[in-house]
């Protein structure tokens, strides 16, 4: 999961070269919005679509409610 916000790009990379170091696939990732979208937020999401080597798995928008933040899988889509 990436947060969306100033430096997710670079910990995103990082992120992504740690996992394929350890031996083990990254098979995609979820953008996750922890703050309301900023001026750049369109940028950081495609940079990190265009940059990942793995797709991306869905976009949780920025949720302030308890109720909506448990039940935020209905953003994701799943390969089988």
């Amino acid at each position: 999961m990436v947060g969306i916000k100033l430096g997710c790009i670079n910990h995103a990379m990082l992120t992504a070269d740690a996992v394929r170091a350890s031996g083990l696939p990254l098979v995609g990732w979820i953008a996750n919005t922890v703050e309301p979208p900023g001026k750049r937020y369109q940028e950081y999401l495609t940079s990190l679509k265009n940059r990942l080597p793995a797709p991306c798995l869905g976009t949780i928008p920025f949720l302030t409610d308890a109720a909506q933040q448990a039940s935020c899988g209905h953003y994701l889509t799943l390969p089988e």
